[in-house]
């Protein structure tokens, strides 16, 4: 909060939080920055849907990858099921997300008691008080997304500055930018731990 604070003279405490998570779940839905390996999930054989357990106070935006110990590998897909994808489908293996939290393997794995191994990208839950350590090099421009839409609010706020709003919009966007074209090229599977990041 400390980052923000002097854009906003007299911005209560609670507003300045609510713009600081908008600008980290636009930050994490649109970078992918937030990678997580979910906890290994045992496969039941003829079983196809799964059900995630993600980090308390999280929510998915994506999924990465998804594997079984054995070596099998899924292609993954995050859009919606039709009968023309389940056609294209055929012949090879696809999890596909299933919004808000769960997956759905084609064709069913045929073993039991295997690992699913699911990687996924991930954004903080609205009630969310803890961020990764991944996202810490980032906190100066999701502040910076914060005090954008803070300093673009109705002018009988008080804080209302039209320049600054867009100056801190424009290095916020810049960065997401920044970050989204590096994740995109070396997205692979760090282990998420959690901190708490003060702002």
């Amino acid at each position: 909060m400390p980052l923000v604070v002097p854009y906003v003279p007299g911005c209560p405490p609670q507003t300045i939080l609510v713009h600081l998570l908008q600008a980290a779940k636009v930050f994490c839905r649109r970078t992918l920055a937030w990678n997580y390996q979910h906890a290994a999930i045992t496969t039941v054989a003829g079983q196809a849907d799964y059900t995630l357990a993600p980090e308390l106070d999280t929510e998915v935006v994506r999924l990465l990858g998804c594997e079984i110990e054995d070596g099998t590998t899924y292609t993954v897909q995050n859009g919606a099921i039709g009968r023309k994808f389940v056609r294209e489908a055929a012949g090879r293996n696809v999890c596909v997300l299933a919004p808000p939290d769960a997956i759905t393997l084609y064709p069913a794995p045929p073993v039991a008691g295997r690992s699913l191994i699911v990687d996924l990208a991930l954004m903080p839950s609205t009630s969310a008080v803890e961020w990764p350590d991944t996202l810490a090099e980032h906190v100066e421009y999701i502040a910076a997304g914060a005090v954008g839409s803070l300093c673009a609010m109705p002018k009988s706020t008080g804080w209302r500055d039209i320049d600054t709003a867009a100056d801190q919009r424009d290095r916020f966007e810049r960065r997401i930018n920044a970050v989204y074209h590096t994740t995109a090229r070396t997205l692979v599977r760090p282990e998420a731990a959690r901190q708490s990041v003060q702002f």
